[in-house]
Order: C-alpha cells, then structure tokens, then sequence
C-alpha cells in the first residue's frame, strides 16, 4: 500500500470522525434547547369543545392593544394553559393558576399575563397561566375602556353573569384539579396551590374563593384590584392578599375594600395594600410610584402564610 493511499485513507477517517463530532454536538444542542423550550408548554384544557360551549363560532385570536405593544386575546373558546415553569435550583413548590384580566371580552396577557408569570418564576412559583372563556367580539373590536364592541359595561356585567361566570367557574376548578392531580409531574406542593388575577380575573378567582369544593379549594387567593361582591365566606376559607390604587376610575376600591372585611369578620386570614395612586391596571409595570411595590409585598406575604 503507497504512503499517499495511506495518507488519503487516514485523512478521510479523521474528516469522517470531525463531522461525527459536528453532529454529535448540534444534537445534544438540539435536545437540550427543545427541553428548555418544552418548560413552558401550553395545552388545552379540555378534549374538545366543553359543555357550554357547543355551537360557538367565534374564532380565537390574538392582537396588540391600538397604541401599544401589549398583546390581548379575544373570543376564546376552548380554555388552555400555559406553563411557566422555574429555574430548577428556585423552584419552591409553590404553584399559582393565573388569570390576567381583560373585562370577559379579553385576556391582557401582554400585561397582566406573561410579565406576572416571570416575576413570579423569578421567585420559585410554577405559574399555570388559564385563557378562560370569554364573550364574543366582533371582527373589527377595538378596545377601549369604556366601550367594547357595542356593549356598554352594565351590559357587559350582565352577559357575564347570565351566560359566562359558571363556565369561568369550571374552568378555573377544571385547572386546579389539573394542577393538584399533576402535582409531581412539576414538582409542586398540592398544598401550596394558590390563585391570582387581575381585575376580571380577580373577580373569576374571588367566585373560586367562595365556591369551592374539596377538590378546587385554593390554599392562597390574590385578587389583584377586582373583588366578586355578594358572597359567603366559607368556615375554612384560604388566606387572601388584596392589592388595589385608591385612584382606579374602573373597579371601586370599595370592592376589594368589602371583601377584605367580610373576610376578618369571619375570622380568616387577609391582608390588604391600598395605594394612593396606581389606576387600574397597574400589573408589574414600573410607574415610579409606591404601588410598585405591592408583588413584593406579595411574596412577603407568603412567607408569613409559609406558603413561599
């Protein structure tokens, strides 16, 4: 065998070992990008369309907020999750089920949605962020605080609650089975399970809060500037944090006001942050004011419950 046969030979055996390592790397790299991807899965709630819902036409969509970058969802129809899960090396076993809010007609999650869920993982907390279902919207909606697609907003309440609130109701129950029931999967603490929402949200987790079973109770609430108004505090009702700005033209503070007071009355656990100045909506935006600060006061809060 000539030395340049030998030469060709070794040299096609070291390329054919260089590109194993290529694609040996771009594979690992693969698989571990996709599981970093797979963290925050999103899934629906139900196998198909579920009972209330039959004969819906109305088609989900996503769009921005006219004058913004904050993107909402309109007309949902089949509920989903999507998951947030923590740094490993911080998860606590802490978990929320998160409604961001939107007046029934819209799901904001652009700011009280995905920016709420990454403070919260940034703490430990395994976030289940819900699209629950929602009124139907016209194709050409634009969103505006006092006028939504025709309906002004005693209207709105009122379609809310003779067609909407029980199935809110069952979504939001359906997902707290989910996340109890899937406990270990994401390793959670089924007695650290609590829920948050914003506004509309806050009213769909304040229905939880009062009409739970054995099942759905929450070990937290955190009704985020919106509160339901005519309710029974039941005798093992959870511990609840209310946060709301006294200068919210939306929600009256007085709602948040009146649940926290029910809620002592009867002897249960409630702590409240009213705010000077904060309007409706504040989420986690940063606005130089000390309402700022209400989500830190937040997790302050669970570590008092030992809930964090």
């Amino acid at each position: 065998m000539s030395n340049i046969y030998k030469k060709k030979k070794t040299s096609i055996f070291m390329r054919l070992i260089s590109q194993s390592k290529t694609i040996i790397f771009l594979l690992l790299a693969f698989l571990i990008s996709s599981s970093a991807f797979s963290q925050n899965k999103t899934f629906f709630l139900y196998d198909g369309v579920p009972r209330g819902s039959e004969g819906w036409t109305q088609q989900e969509r996503e769009m921005i907020y006219p004058g913004t970058q904050i993107m909402l969802v309109q007309n949902v129809v089949r509920p989903s999750i999507r998951v947030f899960l923590p740094a490993k090396e911080k998860a606590n076993g802490t978990a929320i089920v998160l409604e961001p809010g939107g007046g029934w007609e819209t799901i904001v999650e652009g700011l009280e949605g995905n920016p709420v869920a990454d403070s919260l993982t940034a703490h430990g907390i395994t976030v289940f962020m819900l699209r629950y279902r929602l009124l139907k919207t016209i194709d050409n909606f634009l969103y505006t605080t006092d006028k939504k697609s025709g309906l002004d907003p005693a209207t709105r309440f009122q379609d809310y609650t003779s067609k909407l609130k029980q199935l809110d109701l069952d979504d939001i129950k359906a997902t707290m089975k989910y996340v109890r029931s899937h406990a270990a999967e994401y390793g959670i603490q089924s007695n650290k399970v609590g829920i948050m929402g914003f506004s509309a949200g806050a009213f769909n987790v304040t229905v939880l809060a009062t009409e739970y079973d054995a099942e759905t109770r929450p070990d937290f609430v955190a009704p985020i500037y919106g509160a339901v108004e005519n309710f029974s505090v039941p005798k093992d009702a959870p511990p609840v944090f209310l946060a709301h700005a006294s200068d919210d033209k939306l929600v009256p503070v007085a709602r948040s006001i009146h649940f926290y007071e029910e809620w002592t009355k009867a002897g249960r656990h409630a702590e409240m942050h009213i705010f000077e100045k904060g309007g409706h909506g504040f989420g986690v935006t940063r606005k130089g004011l000390p309402v700022d600060n209400w989500i830190g006061m937040f997790f302050q809060w669970l570590k008092s419950e030992e809930l964090l």
